[in-house]
């Protein structure tokens, strides 16, 4: 699923670098929790970004905001 979101990412990127009031050289992706994740992977395989920025990438590799839960899991 993320890599279907960063190929979104891309078709975008390929409508902004056609337009003139636009620095294709200076784009930047970013999101929060799963699309946070999403944003990393964009960058990843799309060299016209100059970045992939996430606000939060939720629990994967970083700890969660909150936990709730019987087991203090995420819900």
């Amino acid at each position: 699923l993320l890599r279907a979101w960063a190929w979104g990412v891309s078709r975008i990127i390929d409508y902004l670098v056609t337009d003139p009031l636009i620095d294709g050289k200076k784009l930047i992706v970013t999101g929060a929790s799963r699309t946070g994740k999403s944003a990393m992977v964009a960058a990843a395989f799309d060299e016209r970004l100059a970045m992939g920025a996430p606000v939060v990438t939720g629990g994967g590799g970083i700890g969660a905001h909150r936990f709730a839960g019987p087991r203090r899991s995420e819900t």
